[in-house]
């Protein structure tokens, strides 16, 4: 039993380093470490609530049907009342803004532009 094993565990380790991946050019997609800049209404929270981007980053905002929700913010930012919608808005200064849901008290975040 133990020839048999030794065998086994050295194909396992040789196939494991080379990799499965039957994409080619995976080894050459770069992605973006910090992802989308996407904030999505949660029940009557906006996830994350906290974000930060750099400054000429977008941001967007994403309600899927369910509660009515608004977005109301600093530097402009607002969508009327919907149970679904998106919104985007670019910041170019750097900054603290605020944002909200004014028919949700509790619904409220901060985008931090650096």
């Amino acid at each position: 039993m133990r020839k048999l094993l030794i065998p086994i565990l050295v194909l396992a380790a040789s196939v494991g380093a080379c990799g499965g991946d039957s994409d080619p050019s995976s080894a050459t997609k770069k992605t973006d470490p910090k992802g989308p800049a996407v904030i999505k209404a949660e029940g009557t929270l906006w996830k994350p609530a906290e974000i930060t981007v750099g400054a000429g980053e977008v941001v967007t905002w994403k309600v899927e049907k369910g509660l009515l929700h608004d977005l109301v913010g600093e530097d402009d930012v607002k969508h009327e009342a919907a149970d679904e919608f998106t919104a985007t808005h670019t910041y170019s200064k750097p900054g603290e803004y605020n944002y909200q849901c004014t028919l949700h008290g509790g619904m409220k975040g901060t985008v931090t532009v650096t």
